[in-house]
């Protein structure tokens, strides 16, 4: 190892002023040797900032991906009151509500019976006019919600 490298790796900070103080002195000189630098290399400055930008994509993609599937409930319910937001309906309903709803009817469809894929359904559907809240909502499997569609239908009250 040199004995510049050895100063630079003891004294990062007096380097980094020192590059400041050149690059504010020489700004202009600077600036047209990079000018010139791209017009002589067009296409690698370019490839350079494309590969990068793939790259952070995927990385930020992964990582969307693996929040989703660690919290894929509290993803859900976002969505949902996202959706509601943008309806202008009143009301959200929060994780903990959403799960006080199932208790209350006992972790199963009220349609079916079945504990698996439970879903939020509206009773009055938000593309009705109904709202987001836990008076409005009750726990369907995806098969019931799916043939409800976008109906009235109250299941929680049984004769």
């Amino acid at each position: 190892m040199s004995e510049g490298s050895e100063w630079l790796k003891s004294h990062p900070e007096k380097h980094r002023e020192y590059q400041r103080r050149y690059a504010e002195k020489n700004r202009e000189a600077l600036r047209r040797k990079a000018d010139k630098w791209d017009k002589e290399h067009p296409d690698r400055h370019k490839a350079r900032s494309t590969r990068y930008s793939q790259s952070h994509r995927e990385d930020r993609k992964a990582s969307a991906h693996r929040l989703y599937v660690a919290n894929k409930e509290l993803s859900r319910i976002n969505k949902r009151n996202r959706r509601a937001r943008i309806r202008n309906t009143s009301g959200t309903i929060k994780k903990k509500e959403w799960e006080v709803v199932l208790l209350l009817f006992g972790n199963k469809c009220l349609k079916c019976g079945s504990t698996d894929n439970l879903t939020m359904d509206h009773v009055i559907p938000l593309s009705l006019g109904g709202s987001h809240t836990v008076d409005n909502v009750q726990p369907l499997c995806f098969d019931c919600n799916r043939k409800k569609s976008a109906t009235i239908a109250d299941y929680r009250v049984r004769d």
